[in-house]
């Protein structure tokens, strides 16, 4: 969600937006924002930036700067899923501030954004049914009881429900792995046997090679060779060897 659209939806009543210098350059899309004023502003918008790790100290601020009736929008750099949230919820506690919502972000390389405020007359919004919820009577609580009864339900369902696909996801990869280890070793006893083949096909070439050089028809093979490229040469070395030796 864009912060433009999380400032106007708590805030469609045209309350001034202001800044602190870690969030100025998030809000430069927000209409009129400004950098916070020295003095408090009761009704104001007030947009602070939290970075990774110091998420309980950025809400320790933003609550100092928050009059009786603003609204406090706490951008995180942090993932929810590595949100302090024990930290999170004391420290809202000790600033007397309450939680409207919280939004996932995708912009800046924010990551989510808390919404705060001290008035009770700033209704909750379900993120369920997109709606704020009653501020007053026995619907409020009935409205607020059922749907977060009801969401924790279908929370611990579809957590369950992802639980057992990485589970089946876990074992076939196991399954996967083990056909890729099996694979290999046939590979490698492949290239093994090819290894091996080649060597006795090298082998049996120079076996061959020896029988054809000792062969009768090799020799005379080689002796009509000799013979056609230099006659004289070639019978004066057989009468040398083959001859009658000189006294």
């Amino acid at each position: 969600m864009d912060l433009v659209d999380i400032v106007s939806s708590h805030a469609p009543d045209a309350r001034p937006v202001f800044a602190t210098a870690e969030a100025m350059a998030l809000v430069a899309r927000v209409p009129g924002a400004q950098p916070v004023p020295a003095a408090r502003t009761a009704s104001a918008v007030v947009v602070h930036r939290a970075a990774s790790g110091s998420e309980t100290g950025a809400l320790t601020v933003l609550a100092e700067l928050l009059g009786d009736h603003g609204i406090g929008v706490l951008v995180l750099d942090t993932a929810l899923t590595s949100l302090p949230l024990g930290a999170v919820l004391r420290t809202l506690g000790e600033g007397r501030l309450r939680a409207l919502a919280v939004h996932s972000m995708s912009s800046s390389g924010a990551r989510a954004a808390v919404v705060v405020t001290r008035d009770l007359e700033v209704p909750l919004r379900s993120h369920v049914l997109g709606e704020p919820f009653p501020t007053s009577g026995p619907d409020a609580s009935l409205r607020r009881d059922n749907e977060l009864v009801v969401e924790a339900v279908v929370a611990r369902a579809m957590r369950a429900e992802l639980e057992r696909r990485l589970r089946v996801a876990a074992e076939e990869e196991r399954r996967l792995q083990a056909q890729v280890e099996q694979m290999r070793g046939e590979l490698a006893a492949e290239s093994k046997a090819v290894t091996q083949a080649r060597a006795e096909v090298g082998r049996l070439e120079r076996a061959l090679v020896l029988v054809e050089r000792r062969s009768p028809g090799y020799r005379a093979a080689r002796l009509a060779s000799a013979i056609r490229d230099d006659a004289v040469g070639a019978g004066r070395r057989l009468l040398d060897r083959w001859g009658p030796k000189r006294p």
